[in-house]
């Protein structure tokens, strides 16, 4: 899991980071057209995965995913640094020998958290995504416990589908100059923070469907414009580094709320505990960024 989650990391931060060396206009359609390739897959892959363990088990499951995993290699050669006009490579190094102190302090740019609304911004995200991912990974589950007879899986189909479209249409609304990238940040948290204190009422499966689709849109407006948002604060000299640390600020609560979320499913025995408690956060973490 460890090596796996760093390999996803590396790979996420240097696809986002890329773009902006390419491209200077319109990056919040290039980041949402770039990053719908996850959603075809999360509306494919339940299909895809429940064939394969039918067919030849799980092992072989795993293999096929580690296969499908190791293709980032060849994806990776595709990506290729563009040089600033101002960026020269000196003719001999200026330091022969350097303390590995120093080496190490010079990797942490501590110029990003002097900025303020970065700082805010990491603190509404992490708030937020405390308990994001809830809908997405509960959802199947808590409808086969009040839906047992419907095909279940189509809920995550659905959340893959609409963010597909959500990751373009917002992209595309993110470009428009007297638009702020971050207030769409904003109503995305919310929206879906208060989707998901509606899971529980939602008896029906044309209401829970429903709400996956309005959660999934709007969760293409977070992730399709998280490269772009930074792109303005810090521009293409710090946005690695930024793009890396508000990932990296946000997997500590990532970490912490989704067994906090299973812990309250385990001492109810129901899901709606769950999704109550799950839109707090989310809610909360669009609140704080008013303060940007």
């Amino acid at each position: 899991g460890i090596i796996t989650g760093t390999g996803m990391a590396i790979s996420n931060v240097a696809a986002i980071t890329i773009l902006g060396h390419y491209f200077t206009t319109r990056l919040g359609l290039v980041n949402g057209f770039a990053t719908t390739g996850s959603c075809v897959f999360t509306a494919s892959l339940p299909y895809v995965i429940n064939a394969l363990l039918r067919h030849i088990g799980l092992f072989n499951t795993f293999r096929c995913l580690s296969v499908l995993g190791a293709s980032l290699l060849l994806c990776a050669l595709s990506f290729k640094t563009v040089p600033q006009d101002d960026e020269k490579t000196p003719l001999r190094p200026v330091e022969r020998r350097v303390s590995f102190a120093r080496r190490a302090t010079s990797v942490l740019n501590m110029r990003i958290w002097k900025n303020r609304a970065f700082v805010v911004w990491c603190a509404g995200c992490a708030c937020a995504l405390t308990t994001y991912y809830v809908p997405h990974v509960f959802i199947v589950k808590h409808a086969s416990l009040i839906l047992p007879t419907y095909k279940n899986e189509v809920l995550v189909t659905c959340i893959g589908a609409s963010s597909w479209a959500g990751r373009m249409f917002w992209g595309r609304i993110g470009d428009f100059p007297r638009v702020r990238r971050v207030r769409l940040h904003q109503m995305a948290f919310f929206v879906t923070g208060l989707c998901s204190t509606l899971v529980p009422i939602a008896t029906h499966f044309a209401a829970l469907a429903t709400l996956t689709v309005v959660i999934g849109f709007f969760d293409g407006a977070y992730i399709s414009l998280i490269g772009a948002i930074v792109y303005d604060m810090f521009g293409r000299r710090d946005a690695p580094q930024a793009i890396g640390s508000n990932y990296g600020v946000c997997a500590v609560p990532l970490i912490i709320g989704m067994p906090l979320a299973g812990f309250i499913y385990d001492a109810q025995l129901s899901y709606q505990g769950t999704y109550f408690f799950a839109g707090a956060p989310m809610i909360l973490g669009a609140c704080i960024l008013f303060l940007m």
